[in-house]
């Protein structure tokens, strides 16, 4: 790494005060008995073994695609999650342009920029930053080479995507022309890489590689026809994750797949004083989507306890219910405890966010000590509003606390949280060091 990338990566997590060494994967835990607490995503289950109290969270294998143009440039960044089964699974993309520091450091690093600056490397440590994830398998492919990765998807012959305005890419002189219409699977892969420095912006861009990713998973539906039967479903585990790119894509493609578009937003201007082309995601965002689908995957890199958090409100209990004038969902109302948790410098490890309408009248907070009920009970309502504190009858192995929102959350969305945590045992201490950098 060159002294200018060793030096980026201290400033970037100093100045938000997070050291960040390795990323500590939490609970990764095997699956067996018959106990499921229910979920809408790929990445839910959490058993409890027939003779013990303590759960576990499900191994998922994880892999990362980054597709670069003719120019060499980053032009696509996504990461694939397999289903615990080992069978179908998630597509999360980002923003090539995605600020790994998520607008909250001293400047900003695209990862477009690591990509240039000191390729795999820089750009594994950069993405790992951003999506708070460990990735078993990383790869950084060419237009050519996503092609022949992608060769399952021959089977479709052609895939669908609408375009609100044509592309056009100098380099490969390739054209897409807008509307809705059908073209060839390697032409719609092609746009993945597709660029046009000078008429197109790549914040223009993300919403085209976003409709190319929707198009495959709608093209792949409930899975490839080719591969129907190839795979046995099974726990996987570190040992069984498919060793290449090629095979990870073919399970990925033998059942049901989803894609989930991280959304994006300008940075704040102070904070990109070289004036790049930039965007940023919400970290509570994407916490909130891997711990869903890849649960066992998350890090815990902030310093206070790792929760399980459940969302389980139906559609008639949001009825009425907004913030900042906006009608919320329940995903919504997930992201905003999300968004009190990480504020309290918690780290959440896995949500499970459904309509199921098995919300309780009064907050849950399950604790695995007897001696913290009382001091929990006093805190927590400081996050989440009026609290019920219990001892958990069963323990998830790495995570500390678990919370089931009740609608008592819902009258608390209002608060001031910021405000409430002043003088409170989750008070952050902000960093010290003056300009976020410590001389070697």
């Amino acid at each position: 790494m060159t002294a200018l990338a060793s030096r980026r990566r201290r400033d970037t997590w100093l100045a938000t005060g997070l050291i960040v060494g390795l990323l500590t994967i939490a609970g990764v835990l095997t699956l067996v008995g018959a106990r499921t607490l229910a979920d809408s995503t790929l990445g839910r289950e959490v058993v409890v073994f027939d003779d013990s109290p303590t759960l576990r969270l499900p191994h998922t294998a994880t892999a990362f695609l980054g597709v670069v143009g003719d120019e060499g440039h980053l032009t696509t960044a996504a990461v694939l999650v397999l289903a615990p089964d080992g069978t179908g699974g998630s597509i999360v993309s980002f923003a090539s342009i995605a600020d790994s520091a998520s607008n909250q450091a001293l400047d900003v690093y695209p990862l477009d920029d690591a990509w240039i600056e000191g390729g795999e490397d820089l750009l594994r440590l950069d993405v790992e930053a951003l999506t708070g994830v460990g990735v078993d398998l990383f790869e950084v492919v060419s237009a050519d080479r996503l092609v022949e990765v992608m060769e399952p998807l021959g089977e479709l012959g052609e895939l669908f995507i609408d375009l609100d305005d044509p592309v056009f890419d100098p380099s490969t002189d390739a054209a897409w022309p807008s509307g809705e219409q059908g073209f060839s699977v390697e032409r719609v892969l092609r746009l993945l890489a597709a660029r046009n420095p000078g008429a197109v912006t790549d914040t223009d861009l993300i919403e085209v590689r976003t409709k190319v990713w929707d198009s495959i998973a709608e093209g792949v539906g409930s899975g490839l026809q080719s591969l129907d039967g190839r795979f046995t479903p099974g726990e996987l585990s570190a040992s069984t994750t498919p060793a290449d790119l090629g095979g990870f894509v073919e399970r990925l493609f033998s059942d049901r797949v989803s894609h989930r578009a991280i959304a994006h937003a300008p940075v704040d201007a102070e904070r990109n004083p070289r004036e790049v082309e930039v965007v940023f995601h919400d970290p509570s965002e994407v916490v909130m989507v891997f711990a869903q689908i890849a649960p066992a995957r998350v890090g815990a890199p902030l310093s206070g306890a790792t929760f399980r958090l459940e969302s389980v409100f139906a559609s008639d209990d949001l009825v009425g219910v907004v913030v900042d004038g906006v009608p919320v969902s329940g995903a919504d109302i997930a992201l905003l405890a999300v968004d009190r948790i990480r504020a309290a410098s918690g780290n959440v490890l896995s949500v499970s966010a459904t309509s199921s309408g098995l919300a309780p009248q009064v907050t849950r907070v399950l604790v695995a000590d007897d001696d913290q009920i009382e001091v929990a009970a006093e805190s927590f309502a400081l996050l989440f509003g009026t609290v019920e504190v219990s001892l958990a009858e069963e323990r998830i192995d790495g995570v500390d606390v678990q919370v089931i929102l009740g609608l008592s959350f819902l009258e608390d969305l209002d608060a001031d949280i910021e405000t409430r945590l002043v003088g409170s045992v989750f008070e952050v201490a902000g960093d010290e060091s003056g300009d976020g950098v410590i001389d070697e």
